[in-house]
């Protein structure tokens, strides 16, 4: 047989053979091999992406909580601004102190339960017989012992016009309306108050001792105010003497005014909590109280699934420039600064609590606002284990410390990531007499 059959007839034999195919065996060892393996793979794709989705929510809720943190933050540094210390003499007995309570139409927030407690929101009203105080604290009085923060300002409301400012001077011989944008008759929409807004005047000095004060003007009717009046109204109500000038603070878009100022109220709400957060959490919301009618509106939710929220105020009580005590949101527990390494202020609950509800001396004393938060990152996953069943929350033996067990069970709180978010504040607006 020459080489060329040869080679023919090992053709037909490997042809031969190819037309067997498969033996049901090989085909069942080959199909157990691809489904293991696919086992396998989709066992690890299932855990990168349920770790995928858990660090997904985590890296939402802090970027949420970073910007309820920033405009929480914003509000407080602001706390005081717009708001007169004093009101001009309207009994003309010659005291500045005294005429809160001759100022018509001076009523702040009406009787409003809230934080689903029974707590109602006049609680932290200074009017009508007081000058407002910058920042008021209720502790332990909302849901499962939160605290309860009031901020007054004129910017704290969530109005384009209340963050605004202007003011009237006289050169000697007229007076002046600044506008920033440099045309009064048009006023810019972004940049200045426009003429329909309600606007309140504040004197920056009247006497050595007698700053920031509220200027009154005769109403047209009985029922309008003595501070409250629109940019249009106001730069004829005033007539100033030579190098004089009056701050005007836009209020907001209302018809007329109940406060000087505007107030925001926030506090743990336990109503319309997001699903995914644990049982006995809550959200953290600012509210602003309603200048028509004294209830809270134009409420904001800043923080979602909140188990904790304590407010701690640093107070320099001799007034030498360094804080020397801390207190609880009203005053009811008080400890001298661990921060003092020579000597202590040794103030007590009566004295703190005495500063807090003063305006004058609340801004004098009132150094630092904290704000202790512990909140829930992320959503529940039952492979993680926090393992720390009380948390602190707060300083220097003030604040609380929060058994997550009793508030969302046990071992239901070990199935979510917690956190402790700390924000200290400066209020700059408060300082002076």
């Amino acid at each position: 047989m020459n080489v060329a059959d040869n080679l023919k007839k090992q053709g037909k034999q490997a042809a031969k053979m190819n037309n067997r195919g498969f033996t049901l065996i090989e085909l069942i060892v080959v199909m157990f091999i691809l489904l293991v393996a696919l086992a396998l793979s989709t066992n690890s794709f299932v855990t990168v992406l349920k770790n995928s989705k858990q660090q997904s929510k985590v890296a939402e809720a802090q970027m949420e909580k970073i910007i309820g943190l920033e405009l929480l933050r914003w509000d407080i540094e602001h706390a005081g601004l717009g708001l007169p210390w004093y009101v001009n003499d309207i009994n003309t007995n010659n005291n500045f102190t005294d005429d809160w309570n001759s100022l018509t139409g001076y009523n702040e927030a009406a009787k409003e339960e809230v934080c689903n407690t029974g707590h109602t929101i006049d609680t932290y009203n200074d009017a009508p017989n007081n000058a407002p105080r910058a920042i008021v604290g209720g502790n332990n009085v909302c849901a499962n012992g939160t605290d309860y923060l009031v901020i007054k300002s004129t910017v704290v409301r969530n109005s384009d016009e209340a963050q605004k400012w202007t003011y009237i001077w006289n050169d000697g011989t007229n007076d002046h309306l600044n506008c920033w944008s440099g045309d009064c008759n048009s006023p810019d929409p972004v940049e200045d108050i426009q003429n329909n807004t309600m606007v309140i005047a504040v004197k920056p000095v009247q006497t050595s001792s007698v700053e920031r004060m509220l200027l009154t003007y005769s109403p047209q009717n009985s029922n309008d105010n003595l501070f409250g009046s629109t940019l249009g109204q106001a730069v004829g109500n005033f007539t100033l003497q030579p190098k004089e000038n009056v701050l005007l603070f836009a209020v907001g878009p209302d018809n007329s005014l109940r406060m000087p100022f505007n107030r925001a109220d926030y506090y743990i709400s336990t109503s319309n909590v997001p699903a995914h957060c644990a049982p006995g959490t809550g959200v953290l919301r600012k509210s602003v109280v309603n200048q028509s009618d004294g209830k809270l509106a134009d409420d904001s939710p800043l923080i979602d699934c909140v188990a904790d929220f304590q407010v701690i105020l640093g107070l320099d009580m001799d007034e030498d420039g360094v804080i020397g005590t801390f207190s609880n949101a009203d005053g009811s527990s008080v400890v001298d600064s661990p921060l003092l390494s020579l000597s202590s202020e040794n103030a007590t609950s009566a004295e703190v609590q005495a500063t807090l509800s003063s305006a004058s001396l609340l801004r004098k004393r009132l150094k630092e606002i904290r704000i202790y938060i512990l909140a829930q990152e992320g959503q529940r996953d039952m492979d993680y284990n926090f393992g720390q069943q009380t948390v602190t929350v707060g300083e220097f033996g003030l604040g609380s410390n929060r058994d997550l067990s009793a508030l969302v069970g046990d071992p239901e709180y070990s199935f979510y990531r917690w956190k402790v978010y700390t924000l200290i504040v400066k209020p700059e607006n408060i300082s002076g007499q």
